[in-house]
């Protein structure tokens, strides 16, 4: 005999709800036929529901491979959990700093699902920005941010997104050749930085660090943007040496000590 709380559960929403956890558990990109596999549904009841979350923003589709993933309103919802992520926590004092001491919008990202997510950050004083939200997606190849996050990841996992996403040209100036982007992430290694030189949006440069916790790895990444005549060739060093004496700020209030941890990356 069916429960007073089975009563009570709507097997469309339930549904839906399952669905969204498994797309979650992919973490990557799914398509209709991988998701019939999962489940002993109708296709045409899975298609329905991706429909409808889609429509509510919770799941995204790319128009060419037809592939599913969880959407921009699954962040909105959690950014209570994302604000109060230790990470932030810590953070957000020096991303205010950072600001302050550069002049630029400064941001902190984390990895999710193949892509940078703001999960705080600080506009300029400046009159002309480069303001980003919380929330806010954005590319791992061609954001300084996402470079960052990128460079620190296993070989498996970079070509894993790499052979997921891609990496599409925004700008002329964007890295697309998987082999050209694997030295540009070692340089990113060796200098301890990484330098959007408006590969994501011409008029725009960037320039991000990472944040490291107590077992020395990579958790988020710290930086600046700018419009681009704000951050000539010649101030990349100077605000660079900026932005990675924050990120070893945050980084040390995360846990990291440098002699103990460098080589854990």
């Amino acid at each position: 005999m069916e429960s007073k709380k089975e009563k009570n559960i709507i097997q469309s929403l339930e549904r839906g709800l399952i669905l969204l956890e498994t797309i979650a558990r992919y973490n990557r990109p799914v398509s209709l036929s991988e998701l019939d596999k999962e489940f002993n549904w109708d296709m045409s009841t899975i298609f329905r529901l991706l429909a409808t979350l889609s429509k509510h923003g919770y799941v995204d589709v790319d128009s060419d491979t037809k592939k599913y993933w969880l959407g921009f309103k699954i962040l909105e919802l959690s950014s209570i959990i994302y604000g109060s992520l230790k990470v932030q926590q810590i953070a957000s004092p020096l991303v205010r700093e950072l600001a302050m001491r550069t002049r630029e919008a400064s941001h902190l990202a984390v990895l999710n699902n193949g892509e940078v997510i703001i999960i705080d950050q600080q506009n300029s004083p400046e009159m002309v920005a480069v303001n980003t939200h919380i929330g806010m997606r954005e590319p791992l190849h061609c954001t300084a941010l996402g470079k960052v996050l990128f460079a620190y990841l296993p070989e498996d996992e970079m070509k894993t997104i790499f052979e997921t996403r891609g990496l599409p040209a925004l700008t002329q100036n964007t890295i697309t050749k998987f082999e050209v982007m694997e030295k540009h992430l070692q340089k990113v290694r060796e200098n301890g930085y990484a330098f959007d030189d408006e590969e994501y949006e011409i008029g725009v440069r960037c320039i991000g660090a990472p944040v490291r916790d107590h077992q020395g790895q990579v958790v988020a990444a710290i930086g600046i943007s700018a419009p681009s005549s704000r951050i000539p060739y010649s101030r990349v060093e100077e605000l660079a040496k900026i932005v990675t004496e924050i990120a070893e700020k945050v980084s040390h209030k995360m846990g990291f000590r440098l002699m103990s941890s460098v080589s854990m990356c």
